[in-house]
């Protein structure tokens, strides 16, 4: 599907790469459909249930991960050129997975012909490496201040080293997630956690095991969470310089230790926007960021983690009256953005499937209380990822995908 060719009067497309289970990708275009906005889309791997949707006036299907990083560039930039893109008009794109933004961003220099990619002039990956991230943070003495402790691993060893200058209690990352998105740690969590009273030998074993996943990577200290869940500051860093954003709180992740949040409230949280907006100002960052906080034993808010693209809850933001894509989007086309008002506090948004799998692994009570619990999150949800989408065929093809995917997991 190619239908669009595209002419300097009409709007500017935005592009999507679109991968994984695509929460994100519908979330994008919904809300840039609703400003009018035409979207282009590149599906990851498999046909998208984005395809065929009146907002999508280009459709192109990328083998993922890419066999040839050339012929896939070539694939791109053939395909936005025949529907008109232009050196000079280029287009704002959306990875909507760390996978498909590394992608992105290595390859900058071929794809900037085409597309307006969301920039930093002091950070190569764009805030995407943790390793390069913390590290440059790390220079900054009143910054330094705001990020939890965190250490660079550049051999499995170095994490003897971490131990010692940063505590026996420790959360282990990888800096860079690879282009095939496979993260094989302690059951496909995105960290591990050593035990502090694992042996040196036993977690350097398991390093040594994940250490192809990245060429670096990061052991931080282990903090606290509010008593709520993870704090969160979701926004837009402009290009001059003003920020536009609010805070939220992940209350709940399946799985519990290093997975993904399912359960996400719009929530004032004193204390960690301004800290925020300066980690985002000192790394030279523009664009749509999730920043993660969580405690330290002072009871100070520390940055765990940068998110340098639109999140898996980033529908939650537009439904409670904060469009930031939108606003990201008209940023990067120097386009008047529209009257910003404050987003609608306790909107909470929720993901059906991890909802109910946290609910029946019991970890956060016994199995009875928590799908009660589960069923009452449910009902007063004020955003339901996916099927409270006004596109029925998207949640047919959504739930079809589901249906595929425990049935394999079954048989």
């Amino acid at each position: 599907m190619s239908t669009l060719k595209y002419t300097s009067g009409d709007p500017k497309p935005a592009v999507i790469f679109s991968g994984g289970q695509e929460i994100v990708s519908l979330a994008i275009l919904e809300e840039l459909a609703s400003y009018n906005v035409p979207l282009i889309v590149f599906a990851l791997g498999r046909h998208s249930f984005l395809r065929g949707l009146q907002p999508v006036k280009g459709y192109c299907r990328l083998d993922w991960p890419p066999v040839s990083v050339e012929t896939t560039l070539n694939q791109i930039i053939t395909f936005l050129h025949n529907l008109g893109a232009a050196a000079q008009d280029r287009w704002p794109v959306y990875a909507t997975e760390d996978t498909s933004l590394r992608f992105v961003i290595e390859n900058r220099t071929r794809l900037d012909e085409f597309l307006c990619i969301s920039n930093s002039s002091l950070l190569d990956s764009g805030g995407l490496d943790k390793a390069e991230l913390f590290t440059y943070l790390n220079k900054n003495q009143e910054i330094a201040n705001c990020i939890a402790p965190t250490a660079v691993l550049e051999h499995p060893e170095d994490f003897i080293l971490a131990r010692e200058r940063i505590g026996a209690d420790l959360v282990v990352k990888p800096a860079l997630k690879p282009l095939s998105g496979d993260l094989n740690i302690e059951g496909g969590a995105k960290i591990f956690i050593p035990s502090p009273n694992e042996s040196e030998r036993d977690v350097l074993n398991t390093l040594r095991r994940a250490w192809p996943i990245s060429t670096k990577w990061i052991a931080q200290k282990r903090l606290k969470y509010h008593p709520k869940g993870e704090p969160v500051w979701w926004g837009v860093r402009l290009e001059s310089g003003d920020t536009i954003g609010a805070t939220a709180v992940d209350y709940r992740f399946y799985p519990q230790n290093g997975g993904t949040a399912f359960w996400v409230g719009m929530e004032k949280i004193d204390g960690i926007e301004d800290a925020a907006v300066n980690i985002l100002e000192a790394a030279g960052l523009t664009g749509i960021f999730e920043v993660e906080f969580l405690l330290d034993d002072d009871q100070a808010w520390k940055m765990i983690e940068i998110n340098p693209r639109p999140w898996l809850q980033v529908a939650l933001s537009a439904r409670a009256g904060l469009p930031l894509v939108y606003y990201d989007y008209c940023d990067r086309l120097n386009l008047d953005l529209p009257t910003v008002r404050a987003a609608k506090q306790n909107t909470t948004w929720v993901n059906v499937e991890r909802l109910f799998l946290s609910a029946f692994s019991k970890d956060y009570a016994s199995r009875r209380k928590d799908l009660a619990g589960a069923l009452r999150i449910l009902r007063k949800a004020d955003c339901v990822a996916v099927y409270d989408s006004p596109f029925h065929l998207v949640k047919i093809r959504y739930l079809s995908r589901m249906v595929r995917a425990l049935f394999n997991k079954i048989f």
